[in-house]
């Protein structure tokens, strides 16, 4: 089993769209569940969840969020990446929401939350604060699971 099977993971992708701003795709899994959604955002935005995800947590009550679009018809898209701490040991989780707000028979829509390691989120913020301004299309983290 390779390491996109066998532990969760979050992956962003990226084109060029206007300046400062990119058509992004994130997909996550948690081995068992996956799902991905385009959306279009500022390479700031992407810097600003970066840092803050190097310096996570800095308190029980810390939250990083990653939101692009909306969760009304209005819109093209909802995407919403959100990391906190679960219990007071200190475990960490990434809940993605994402939908392309579609009707039915396209509408395409997702949530669910990946149990990791703060560490590994530590790591997924140094690496997306690298890769935005770089040349790189994709982003590839494996988070570790809680416990392991």
């Amino acid at each position: 089993m390779d390491e996109t099977t066998s532990r969760p993971w979050i992956e962003f992708t990226k084109w060029p769209y206007e300046e400062e701003m990119f058509h992004f795709q994130v997909a996550a899994s948690d081995c068992g569940f996956s799902a991905s959604q385009e959306f279009y955002g500022y390479a700031d935005d992407v810097t600003t969840f970066g840092t803050a995800l190097q310096a996570f947590p800095r308190g029980r009550g810390d939250e990083v969020v990653l939101e692009a679009g909306r969760r009304d018809m209005g819109f093209a898209h909802w995407v919403s990446v959100r990391v906190y701490l679960y219990d007071s040991v200190g475990h960490a989780a990434v809940a993605l929401n994402v939908s392309n707000n579609g009707h039915e028979p396209y509408r395409r829509e997702a949530r669910f939350t990946i149990r990791c390691e703060v560490a590994s989120l530590n790591q997924l913020g140094d690496a997306l604060v690298h890769w935005i301004r770089s040349s790189a299309r994709t982003v590839h983290v494996a988070l570790t699971p809680v416990g392991a």
